[in-house]
């Protein structure tokens, strides 16, 4: 939520600020846009330090370089073009590597049956952080100025800093605590037993000889017992020295000089792990240009003032985030109560929230919208909300094809989504100020996501692959026959 809080807030506040330094939409593009150019540099190396070292730590350097850079931006922008820029540029930085870092923490920690509604509980979370920074800012911008939607926003996120570390802290305590309880627990019983097995030989004759002149215990049941102990022991030490095994695993991930056929790049081979980046990019021109420009729309196309902005873009992202957390319970129910392929379940969430919101933005931006700023929100509501199903299905897919790799093959797919954004929000800024069409720049929208939905549905996977590293074949479902590499360009 506070993520989302901190990049939203620019898209109402570029508004008064274009009017104060007397920037035109093309400048202003820039600016939104330079967000993007540091939160694609950052999504797959957030990716590999959280597979590697965990992504709690990561997620919490991002969060002091964003709430930092947020803070600081009335200072940049006062001082200039460059520094605001460098401004917008660490706030992406800072932000790029908190997703990567949570799906690597959903890969560690959340069961396969119920991730689809863990990743639709985030997300709901973060359209509820872009609700509020669209519902709060025009307020705060009225009654405070501009720049207080920075401070207050910067500093929101860094009066959660604390509750995270602490969580981390208790975290590791109650496992360092649970480990030792079981190491006491095993060792007692190991004295119970010895104390046991040495006060009958005290009292009892050790062993008797055998006819054949072998030894044979006096009391097999005593034997059987000691036996059954020594294998148990055995066992235990077999397992504790796998799980070992697998823990390095996990962390090292299996490099690529010690099997080349395992990890990032043989992924990027990969046609299941290219759906997820070409549906992130295709889908990301529409949720990122809408995202930057609606303020602006609203005011323009549907002749709105700011004071009135609230109202209507809130309610587009409060639908969202209900439908997102909704689909991945619905997600997770079909795949693991109703027997669903994992494949069919992607398809329909990916596609629907694709094709849906395309014709929806087309709409929304035709003249029959023009001065009906309820016909346009309805729309705009639809659309968002349906855009959410994407969800449970490319938000989701990186845990169905590379468990261990996902954190890294989500910042693939962010980095993707992240590109679109560097080119649709300066792109539509182009296109509206050189033409003031709102229905070309929403058509464009809506004819990528047109053509990511058709690839989506050709590429997408749904068991982990080999070059994953893990157990072939290991998921909710197998795949279908067909799913093949991409031939090397």
């Amino acid at each position: 939520m506070l993520c989302y809080l901190d990049r939203t807030n620019i898209s109402t506040a570029i508004v008064p600020m274009a009017e104060q330094f007397g920037w035109n939409k093309q400048f202003c593009g820039a600016v939104l846009s330079a967000f993007f150019a540091g939160y694609g540099a950052t999504q797959v190396l957030g990716g590999q330090w959280s597979d590697k070292y965990g992504g709690s730590a990561v997620l919490a350097g991002g969060l002091v370089l964003w709430s930092v850079a947020t803070a600081l931006t009335p200072f940049a922008a006062a001082w200039g073009t460059m520094p605001l820029l460098a401004a917008r540029t660490l706030l992406g930085m800072g932000q790029g590597v908190a997703f990567p870092a949570m799906h690597a923490l959903l890969a560690k920690h959340v069961p396969h049956k119920v991730r689809s509604g863990a990743i639709g509980i985030i997300m709901a979370c973060a359209h509820c952080g872009t609700a509020l920074g669209f519902g709060a800012s025009p307020a705060i911008i009225d009654g405070m100025g501009w720049g207080w939607t920075y401070y207050l926003f910067g500093g929101a996120a860094l009066l959660w800093l604390p509750f995270w570390l602490n969580m981390g802290k208790e975290k590791a305590k109650a496992a360092a605590k649970a480990a030792m309880a079981a190491a006491t627990q095993q060792a007692h019983q190991l004295q119970q037993r010895a104390a046991a097995a040495s006060a009958h030989d005290a009292v009892m004759p050790a062993a008797r000889h055998a006819p054949g002149g072998t030894s044979r215990s006096a009391h097999p049941l005593l034997d059987s017992i000691q036996q059954h102990d020594q294998q148990q022991q055995q066992q235990a030490l077999l397992q504790q020295r796998a799980a070992a095994a697998a823990a390095r695993s996990s962390s090292n991930k299996v490099s690529s000089s010690s099997n080349p056929s395992v990890g990032f790049w043989p992924l990027m081979r990969r046609k299941e792990v290219w759906a997820i980046a070409v549906a992130q990019y295709m889908s990301g021109w529409g949720f990122y240009g809408l995202l930057a420009w609606l303020p602006s729309f609203f005011i323009e196309h549907c002749g709105l003032q700011l004071s009135q902005l609230g109202g209507f873009t809130l309610a587009p992202y409060l639908l969202q985030a209900v439908v997102g957390a909704s689909a991945g319970i619905l997600a997770d129910n079909l795949i693991v109560q109703r027997n669903w392929g994992i494949r069919d379940v992607r398809v329909l969430m990916q596609v629907a929230g694709m094709l849906g919101p395309a014709a929806c933005l087309f709409a929304a931006a035709s003249p029959l919208s023009a001065h009906s700023p309820y016909l346009a929100t309805g729309l705009i509501t639809v659309a968002m909300g349906m855009s959410a199903l994407t969800c449970s299905g490319v938000s989701a897919s990186h845990l169905d094809i590379a468990p261990r790799h996902a954190g890294v093959v989500f910042g693939v797919g962010n980095t993707a989504g992240t590109l679109a954004g560097l080119v649709a929000v300066p792109g539509l800024g182009y296109v509206l100020q050189h033409t003031g069409n709102w229905s070309l720049a929403f058509g464009l929208a809506a004819a990528h996501n047109v053509v990511g939905a058709a690839l989506w549905a050709k590429w997408v996977g749904d068991k982990p692959l080999p070059e994953d590293g893990g157990e072939p074949g290991v998921g909710f479902a197998a795949t279908p026959p067909g799913q093949m590499r991409l031939k090397a360009q």
